[in-house]
C-alpha cells in the first residue's frame, strides 16, 4: 500500500513539474524531487533569494513550491497582463493547501475568496473603507494616536532609547480593532488578543499540496492532544471564538462607522447562494453584486482585516523612521511640512505632499507585504511569448521590481521621496506594494491614513536619530 501511495505520488509530481516546462521560460532547478524549491519560498529571506534568482534566470522563471507549479515574475508587461487585462483568467490567489475550498467552505475571508464570491464580498466590505467613512473614523484613530502620545511620553527621557515597533503594533492594533469591530475601548495596554496573535503559528502553515491530508491530520491531532497534555490552543481559534461573540452582539451596539456594522448590515444567515464555483473564467466587471454575507463570511473577514491591518502598518511606520533617522535632511524638511498645520484634520492632511512621497517611497524600498501577492490561472493562456497552463501559480517578485534600475534610474538604493513629486506613468504603474488591479490590497487608503496621522503626531513632537553600532537593515 505504502509503494502504491508512493507511485501515486510520485506520478502527481511529475504531472505537476510538466505544467512549468517548455512554457518559454527557464525553470530553476531542485535537488529535491519532493519539496521542490520550498526552502527559497519559506525562508526568511525569501524575497532576496528571488531578486537573486531574478539577476541569474530573468524576469520570469518557474519554480516548484512542493508539487505545486509556479510561475515568478516582475515583468511589468506581464504583471499588466494578468492583474488587468486578462484578470478574468487570474481572478483567484494561490489557494492554501491547508485551509478549506475557499468555494465551499461557509467561513471564508476576501482574501482566499475567488470569482463571484470575492467580488461580492470585497464590494460590500469596500464601502467601509471609502473615502467618505474613512472621513467618519479618522477621529477613532486621531483618539487612539493621543493616547499612544500620552504613554510615549510618560516614558521617554532625554537620554533614553525606546524600542518603537511593539509600541507601535500595540497602535496600530488598537487601531484596526477600533475601526473594524467597533467596540468602544482601547487595546493598548496589555490587550489579550494582541499577545495571542504576535505568537509564533503552527510550523505547519503550509503544507504539500498532494499530502495535504497530513496537514488536516496534523491539525486535527493538535486539538485531540492540547487538553490532555496541557498544549496552548491555537491562538487564531481564541481570536476567531472572540469574534464570533462580536459578530454576534445586537446591531445598535456597536458604533455605525465600524467595518463589522456595514457588514452586519447585509448579513443573512441563511442565505445559501454563496456557494458558487469559481473555477473557470470570471468577468467581474459584469457582476451583480448580490447584497448579502453569511455569518461565516463576516466574522472570517473582520479576523483578516484585523490581522493584515496592524502589523503591516507598524511595520511601514518603523521602516519609514528608520529611513528618516538616518536621512536627517530629510527628516527636516519633512517636520517643515508638518510644522505648517496648526491641527491635523481629514482635509489638511491630504495636501503634505512630502510626507505622501516619504510614506511612497518608504514602501518602494520595503514592500514587506508583497510576498501575499500571488495569482492562479484558471484556463490556458498565452501571456507574450510563455504560456500560462491551468492551475500554475503566478508569484509577483515586487521587490525586483521596485529596485528595476530601468524604472526607478541608478539611484534605486536611496531613499529619495522627490522621485514620487515627479513620477512618471511607467513608475506609477509599477509601484505595487499594495498589489495591483482589482485585487488591490482593500485597506491601503486605509493604511495610508493611518500612517500620516501618526508620523504628523511623531514628528510634531519628536525628532528621531540614528543609534551608534547598530547594524544596517539590508
Amino acid at each position: 500500500m505504502v509503494l502504491i501511495e508512493s507511485d501515486k505520488i510520485n506520478k502527481k509530481y511529475r504531472k505537476a513539474w510538466n505544467v512549468i516546462r517548455d512554457c518559454g521560460f527557464p525553470v530553476v532547478s531542485s535537488r529535491n524531487w519532493l519539496f521542490g524549491n520550498l526552502d527559497i519560498m519559506k525562508s526568511y529571506s525569501t524575497h532576496w533569494q528571488l531578486s537573486k534568482l531574478t539577476r541569474k534566470y530573468g524576469r520570469t522563471y518557474g519554480l516548484m513550491q512542493g508539487s505545486h507549479p509556479t510561475i515568478v515574475t516582475s515583468d511589468p508587461e506581464i504583471i499588466d497582463q494578468i492583474c488587468f487585462k486578462q484578470f478574468h483568467l487570474f481572478h483567484s490567489r494561490i489557494m492554501d493547501p491547508s485551509s478549506s475550498h475557499p468555494d465551499t467552505a461557509y467561513e471564508v475571508h476576501e482574501f482566499a475568496a475567488r470569482g463571484e464570491r470575492w467580488k461580492r464580498i470585497r464590494s460590500l466590505t469596500s464601502k467601509a473603507i471609502s473615502n467618505q467613512n474613512l472621513r467618519k473614523l479618522f477621529h477613532v484613530m486621531h483618539d487612539s494616536v493621543n493616547h499612544f502620545m500620552m504613554d510615549l511620553e510618560k516614558e521617554i527621557t532625554d537620554s533614553e532609547v525606546l524600542e518603537l515597533h511593539p509600541r507601535l503594533q500595540r497602535l496600530t492594533f488598537d487601531i484596526i480593532s477600533r475601526c473594524c469591530i467597533g467596540l468602544p475601548h482601547g487595546c493598548q495596554h496589555n490587550d489579550a488578543n494582541l499577545k495571542l496573535l504576535l505568537k509564533k503559528f503552527s510550523p505547519l502553515q503550509r503544507c504539500l499540496p498532494d499530502l495535504k491530508w497530513i496537514a488536516l491530520m496534523f491539525a486535527k491531532l493538535c486539538q485531540l492532544f492540547r487538553t490532555p497534555f496541557h498544549l496552548d490552543i491555537d491562538p487564531i481559534v481564541i481570536y476567531t471564538n472572540y469574534l464570533h461573540k462580536v459578530v454576534s452582539m445586537d446591531i445598535v451596539d456597536q458604533s455605525r462607522s465600524s467595518f463589522l456594522y456595514f457588514m452586519k448590515c447585509v448579513e443573512d444567515d441563511e442565505w445559501n447562494g454563496w456557494v458558487v464555483d469559481a473555477d473557470k473564467p470570471c468577468d467581474v466587471s459584469s457582476i451583480k453584486i448580490i447584497q448579502k454575507l453569511t455569518r461565516g463570511e463576516i466574522i472570517n473577514q473582520c479576523r483578516f482585516l484585523t490581522l493584515a491591518g496592524f502589523d503591516t502598518t507598524a511595520n511601514t511606520i518603523a521602516y519609514l523612521i528608520y529611513l528618516l533617522a538616518n536621512n536627517y535632511e530629510k527628516q527636516e524638511k519633512l517636520c517643515q511640512e508638518i510644522a505648517m498645520l496648526d491641527e491635523i484634520t481629514f482635509d489638511n492632511i491630504q495636501h503634505l505632499n512630502y510626507l505622501h512621497c516619504a510614506i511612497m517611497e518608504t514602501l518602494r524600498l520595503f514592500p514587506h507585504a508583497s510576498l501575499l501577492q500571488s495569482r492562479a490561472c484558471i484556463q490556458q493562456c498565452k501571456i507574450g511569448s510563455y504560456t500560462f497552463n491551468k492551475g500554475v501559480g503566478v508569484i509577483f517578485d515586487t521587490w525586483s521590481l521596485h529596485y528595476d534600475h530601468e524604472i526607478w534610474g541608478n539611484d534605486v538604493k536611496q531613499f529619495r521621496p522627490n522621485r514620487f513629486l515627479n513620477c512618471t506613468t511607467i513608475q506609477r504603474k509599477n509601484w505595487m506594494p499594495f498589489g495591483a488591479g482589482p485585487r488591490q490590497c482593500i485597506g491601503m487608503r486605509f493604511a495610508i491614513l493611518e500612517t500620516k496621522i501618526i508620523m504628523c503626531r511623531l514628528l510634531k513632537k519628536f525628532r528621531f536619530r540614528k543609534i551608534e553600532n547598530k547594524s544596517e537593515i539590508k
